[in-house]
């Protein structure tokens, strides 16, 4: 299995906790859940589902659990609902179509 390869824990984070952080693709700050981590390198990462892009997507440990603004998180939480929205609207749509 692909994931046992990868540890599920470290130091105080582990799998399935939601964190506010900073995206190493394009150093955005977003909100994922942690599924696993890469600690063989100078440089200790983690791979997250990203919960605004819908994606996995990649940070380094120092860059996780950020202290955001309540400000910040609602409007990184507004990005979610309004993807989500749009998705289940045209899921709607396409079962109309189906009629």
């Amino acid at each position: 299995d692909f994931h046992s390869k990868f540890p599920s824990e470290f130091g105080r984070f582990k799998a399935g906790d939601e964190v506010a952080y900073k995206r190493m693709s394009d150093d955005a700050i977003s909100i994922g859940i942690l599924k696993y981590f890469h600690t063989k390198s100078k440089r200790p990462s983690a791979t997250l589902i990203d919960l605004v892009l819908g994606s996995f997507q990649t940070a380094f440990i120092e860059d996780l659990d950020l202290d955001i603004t309540a400000s910040k998180k609602r409007a990184i939480f507004q990005k979610i609902v309004n993807k989500n929205s749009k998705v289940l609207e045209k899921k709607m749509y396409l079962n109309f179509l189906m009629l």
